[in-house]
């Protein structure tokens, strides 16, 4: 029995490191614009943020709003496909 529960413990922190890893490469660094987080891997103020909202149990979508609310829809990495958004997956330039 004892094993089941480290298999369970085991396997939820991987998928939460699976999960802020997506995460980072979903949202552009605000320090300046020039990558994601998880490439330029120099903001640690959000990459603590983003452990404490998946430790309060947040999904990927509502941390993903939660720092669009902040710093608006140009943060995300792949722009959400709606409104004038679909033309780019729809007409590749």
């Amino acid at each position: 029995m004892k094993t089941f529960y480290i298999f369970i413990f085991l396997s939820t922190l991987h998928s939460n490191s699976e999960l802020k890893k997506e995460i980072k490469q979903n949202l552009v660094s605000p320090c300046c614009w020039a990558g994601t987080i998880y490439d330029l891997d120099h903001n640690p103020e959000i990459e603590k943020k983003i452990e404490e909202l998946i430790d309060s149990g947040y999904n990927k979508n509502e941390i993903l709003d939660y720092f669009v609310n902040i710093h608006g829809k140009r943060i995300l990495a792949v722009p959400k496909a709606e409104g004038f958004n679909i033309l780019v997956w729809i007409i590749p330039v």
